[in-house]
């Protein structure tokens, strides 16, 4: 996503919220601006499902203080999930101060890596084979298809 997205809770530059615990959300990113009122993330307001493979660079701003706030989600549900639905997610690290709105209750978030620019340019390997290198612009990872 580029550009800006803007609203109340459980915003996200992918997906607001992950309602369902089947499906898995992959291969994508965020560079666009989030700014929320309640509670977000870089790529998911919510998350109820597995999210893998992903990365955040966008900015995040919040107009209240509020603990589901995340460089790459807002929160985790934990009536439906656990932190092992994460898998191998970055976020760069002047974004947010944490993963996940909720990840001291979850005892941290290891597959949710905070990144500096120079690491993020480079993680296009580690992201999978759905990811490229990108010597344009920024130089953050491109999906194969762009």
């Amino acid at each position: 996503m580029y550009g800006e997205i803007s609203g109340n809770e459980a915003i996200g530059g992918i997906l607001g919220d992950t309602v369902t615990s089947a499906g898995v959300a992959s291969n994508s990113y965020n560079k666009g601006k989030i700014i929320a009122n309640a509670s977000g993330g870089g790529l998911v307001g919510g998350i109820r499902s597995k999210i893998k493979n992903c990365y955040n660079s966008g900015i995040i701003e919040f107009k209240a203080q509020n603990d589901l706030v995340g460089g790459l989600f807002g929160g985790i549900d934990t009536n439906y999930v656990g932190k092992e639905v994460i898998e191998n997610c970055y976020y760069l690290d002047s974004t947010a101060d944490k993963s996940c709105g909720n990840e001291e209750a979850l005892g941290g978030v290891e597959e949710a890596k905070a990144v500096t620019s120079e690491e993020l340019k480079s993680i296009y390997k580690d992201l999978g084979e759905e990811f490229k290198e990108n010597k344009d612009g920024d130089m953050y990872p491109k999906l194969i298809w762009e």
